[in-house]
């Protein structure tokens, strides 16, 4: 679509079918009302959502980074609703660190809508390590459920958000401990002040609860 004629990259007709193909072709159409248009956006995240499970590696990366565009769109509530299905990105994807910190910051963006994720991010965040080689899952799990609880802790006002909450405070004090048991001392000194300061938070806000 890049190299595609200006009469085509107008045409509504012919953005349709392209983003059906690839939902990224949407961000070459040149008119804007085509770029707000509601069901090309729909198109677009539905065919990027379809096509999660057969990426890897950079286009992956992509395909998840115009998700993220997509939320500030209005397709929030679409891509919420495949929420289980980017966690399983990470799963799937395990040891590769470029994917997890798209998938978080994707997740990141769609703090107005944690609630309707909470739970299978909190069920993520209390993996055991037998099925979670390396806690990375649970790691990701963690970072997501602390960004949200620094943007907005009105979210975990509720009992499954008490129960993220606890699970937040579990995972950052483990991270503590492990941070003590290696890295240089001014690495130590620094990484463990701040996540003691983000506990202390946690903590204090489940008092109050």
């Amino acid at each position: 679509l890049v190299y595609a004629d200006w009469d085509l990259r107008v045409d509504r007709t012919f953005i349709l079918e392209a983003t059906k193909v690839n939902g990224r072709a949407l961000e070459f159409a040149h008119f804007e009302e085509l770029i707000r248009d509601e069901e090309l956006l729909s198109a677009a995240a539905h065919q990027l959502l379809d096509s999660l499970d057969k990426q890897r590696g950079p286009e992956l990366e992509f395909t998840l980074a115009a998700l993220s565009r997509l939320v500030h769109q209005g397709c929030a509530t679409q891509i919420v609703s495949a929420h289980e299905q980017l966690l399983k990105c990470i799963v799937v994807n395990k040891l590769d660190h470029r994917t997890r910190i798209v998938v978080q910051a994707l997740f990141g963006t769609l703090t107005q809508y944690a609630g309707a994720m909470l739970f299978h991010v909190a069920q993520c965040a209390s993996t055991d390590d037998k099925d979670d080689a390396g806690s990375w899952l649970r790691g990701c799990a963690i970072d997501i459920l602390l960004h949200w609880f620094m943007e907005d802790r009105q979210v975990f006002c509720s009992s499954a958000g008490h129960r993220a909450a606890i699970l937040l405070a579990i995972g950052l004090q483990e991270r503590i401990e492990m941070v003590g048991q290696g890295s240089s001392p001014s690495k130590k000194g620094e990484v463990s002040i701040k996540t003691a300061t983000m506990l202390e938070e946690v903590m204090y806000f489940l008092s109050e609860e």
